[in-house]
């Protein structure tokens, strides 16, 4: 019965996500949190998250947007008095 309203939930969000990509709205995060919710009982979606994981890493160090971010929590960079 928990599996079975997990798969629905997690599918309910991907396809809501899966619209929003082409309409207004915040389609990648739903589709992310589909995913992770399919992953708290599906061994494919845990494989999915982990490379959705590694690709978000790998963006933050490609881009240095984690070094810009502690600089702003430092209060380095671009301070607003």
């Amino acid at each position: 019965m928990k599996k079975s309203l997990i798969a629905l939930g997690g599918a309910g969000l991907l396809l809501v996500g899966a619209v929003m990509l082409v309409l207004p709205g915040p389609g990648l995060p739903i589709v992310v949190a589909g995913v992770a919710l399919l992953a708290t009982e599906f061994p494919w979606a845990r494989n999915a998250m982990r490379r959705i994981r590694r690709w978000v890493a790998w963006g933050r160090r490609r881009t240095g947007l984690l070094n810009w971010l502690r600089s702003r929590r430092r209060g380095r960079i671009g301070a607003v008095a």
